[in-house]
């Protein structure tokens, strides 16, 4: 039985290359045996994010061309076109007020029937009531998510038809 899908958003990758605050629940995270996915805003987005910290100081222009050069050999994430999920993603922004960058891996994590990991509390608690909130996970919540694929009894879970029990 192979693990369920993840989808990464920028601020995981960003967090496991610099020390920062759950730094290490995302290198845990990346190290673990789950499958990756993320669509491709999220490269961009990791640039652009190290170099607002170039910009305030915070990152010399050396370390941010060096993390983003070391960005995508951290994890196998797979990298997908956006396109197939920018009307979804555009529906999403428009009903919960949400950035249109944040609804992309929403609306990732929805077609793909994956779990969104982000280290982005607010996205989460904006989210907490909707029914989108079970397809994301606060890296602050812990580092890996459960894994419904095997942690559902035999005959349950995704794919078989049949709900996991919880």
């Amino acid at each position: 039985m192979s693990a369920s899908l993840l989808v990464l958003d920028a601020s995981i990758l960003v967090k496991a290359l610099l020390p920062e605050a759950y730094s290490l629940e995302c290198r845990q995270l990346l190290a673990s045996d789950r499958r990756f996915l993320a669509p491709d805003l999220m490269p961009i987005e990791c640039a652009n994010v190290l170099w607002k910290k170039v910009q305030r100081d915070l990152l010399t222009p050396d370390l941010a061309a060096r993390a983003q050069q070391g960005l995508l050999a951290l994890a196998p994430v797979r990298v997908l076109p956006s396109l197939p999920y920018q009307r979804r993603a555009l529906e999403l922004a428009m009903n919960h007020g949400r950035s249109f960058c944040d609804s992309l891996y929403l609306a990732m994590a929805e077609l793909e029937h994956a779990t969104l990991v982000t280290a982005d509390e607010r996205l989460v608690h904006a989210m907490a009531a909707t029914p989108l909130a079970c397809r994301l996970h606060w890296i602050g919540d812990g580092g890996v998510p459960p894994d419904p694929v095997r942690t559902a009894p035999p005959g349950t879970g995704p794919g078989s038809g049949r709900p996991a029990p919880g």
